[in-house]
């Protein structure tokens, strides 16, 4: 799957309504923090030693696979013609000492620090590209009829794909009016400087062409044509088509950035028209700003919050309200204090209740050893209060349900005796109450399997007619008789 890179417009899918502070505070770290990698410069990197008196520059490459390899290069630019040789092979070295200029629209960059595998001559010392639209500096400008299309771009200056606006392959780059640049630091605050090789400015390379003292053409470009204005300004390669090649860069000139050269040197928290100082204050001032709406939203939370259970809640809920937590503050304190342990109460304490749910799901009751008998003939409550509590958690078993009954029974059958008593006195009736459970006894059958009993209603006997008393028969003396009373013998 080809990755496609677009240059030439600005980031899209921005969400609106960024806050002041979050803007700055973005702009600012972005446009100090945020660099392109570069190679290191020295012995374990790149080393360049430019000679322009002598026309000669030495590379030093420990990069990549080019580790070791040292390579002298004569400097070629315009001649006193201002112009420069389109042909490859042995250049004097005195006729073409006019630096050559690259200016135009930076629309693309990137960065090789490490270097690049199996290609040698100007290709592995160059350790960045830019891709330039071709123009002079003061009129250069974001291209308005479309963005180019990056598809491929794995070397410094060949094998790039890349598709242009208005044109249909993208195998044929550089297109008439566009250029990819191979860089070599002629310096080293040139090699810091090319990490601010942002896309979308304005730009201008400064420097030399490179013409090895090998025949293969592997650092010289073929057929650069260059303005004849003075300024030794590339604008075509072959066939008036782009410019493809390397170059040592001396000084480079950027919109956002300044001027980098081996005098002034780049600094990456330095933002335009604020300088490095600038920059700290404002970094300074963004975080300050957001410390101070913090706060400020903060306080504006908390007063409405207060304003809205003002409208919901009345003055004595209100009270009420601080009165408890005032009360929940003190008991905290004083658990704390009795138990020595802090406790929070914003935060329960998750894996108590998870492992007290667990306790209660698993929770059983062994009644095998219960003793019923000595239970019940200790002290209790009454057992239908027990079986009416609600919250009482009672489990009713089958002996206790009999038993309920048989209290009921007996309950009912002295109520019965106390209101028959109490008639008979009124009626001046003389008998013997018999329960009625004790009267409908019949013979025990045989055991079975014990069953519920079920509450069975007492029906008030109906009042039978008094039997006739039988006088009984005397045995012995009367003393209602005129017996003679003296007779004591049994």
């Amino acid at each position: 799957m080809k990755s496609v890179i677009n240059a030439g417009s600005p980031a899209r899918g921005v969400p609106q309504g960024l806050r002041l502070v979050g803007i700055l505070l973005m702009a600012a770290m972005l446009s100090g923090c945020v660099t392109n990698p570069v190679a290191e410069w020295g012995t374990d990197g790149l080393t360049v030693e430019v000679d322009e008196g002598a026309g000669t520059a030495v590379i030093l490459n420990n990069l990549g696979d080019s580790t070791g390899e040292r390579e002298t290069v004569n400097l070629v630019g315009c001649d006193r013609s201002h112009i420069i040789p389109e042909v490859e092979g042995n250049i004097s070295e005195t006729s073409y000492k006019e630096k050559v200029h690259i200016d135009g629209w930076l629309t693309a960059s990137k960065s090789f620090p490490e270097g690049v595998e199996v290609v040698g001559g100007a290709e592995a010392a160059s350790v960045s590209s830019v891709i330039v639209r071709l123009t002079d500096y003061d009129n250069a400008r974001q291209n308005e009829n479309g963005r180019l299309s990056i598809t491929k771009w794995d070397y410094p200056t060949t094998g790039i794909k890349a598709r242009p606006p208005g044109y249909m392959k993208s195998s044929d780059f550089p297109q008439s009016g566009w250029s990819v640049v191979g860089l070599v630091p002629g310096n080293e605050n040139v090699l810091k400087g090319f990490a601010a090789l942002d896309w979308n400015q304005k730009v201008s390379l400064e420097g030399w062409l490179m013409h090895g003292n090998e025949s293969d053409g592997s650092w010289y470009p073929m057929a650069v044509r260059a303005t004849d204005d003075g300024h030794c300004r590339i604008f075509a390669g072959i066939g008036n088509a782009g410019f493809s090649g390397s170059m040592v860069v001396t000084s480079i000139r950027l919109e956002k950035h300044g001027t980098i050269d081996d005098d002034h040197a780049y600094n990456a928290y330095k933002v335009r028209y604020l300088g490095s100082s600038g920059y700290v204050l404002l970094l300074l001032a963004a975080v300050a700003g957001a410390f101070v709406l913090y706060v400020g939203s903060t306080g504006v939370i908390r007063t409405g919050a207060k304003w809205s259970a003002k409208k919901m809640l009345s003055e004595a809920q209100m009270v009420a309200a601080k009165g408890m937590r005032r009360e929940l503050k003190e008991a905290k304190t004083t658990i704390e204090e009795a138990t020595g342990t802090e406790m929070d109460l914003e935060k329960p304490d998750v894996e108590k209740e998870e492992k007290l749910s667990k306790l209660d799901e698993g929770a059983r009751v062994d009644l095998g050893d219960f003793d019923v008998e000595g239970a019940l003939r200790g002290q209790r409550p009454d057992p239908r209060a027990l079986g009416s509590r609600p919250e009482g958690g009672v489990i009713s078993t089958v002996e206790a349900d009999e038993m309920d009954v048989e209290l009921s029974e007996l309950q009912e059958d002295l109520a019965a005796q106390r209101e028959y008593e109490m008639d008979a006195k009124k009626s001046g009736r003389r008998g013997v109450f018999v329960p009625e459970s004790e009267g409908s006894e019949e013979p025990a059958e045989p055991e079975k399997a014990r069953k519920t009993r079920r509450k069975r209603k007492v029906k008030e006997a109906e009042p039978e007619p008094e039997p006739e008393p039988e006088k009984p028969k005397r045995k012995g003396p009367s003393v209602a008789e005129d017996d003679d009373f003296s007779d004591f013998s049994l």
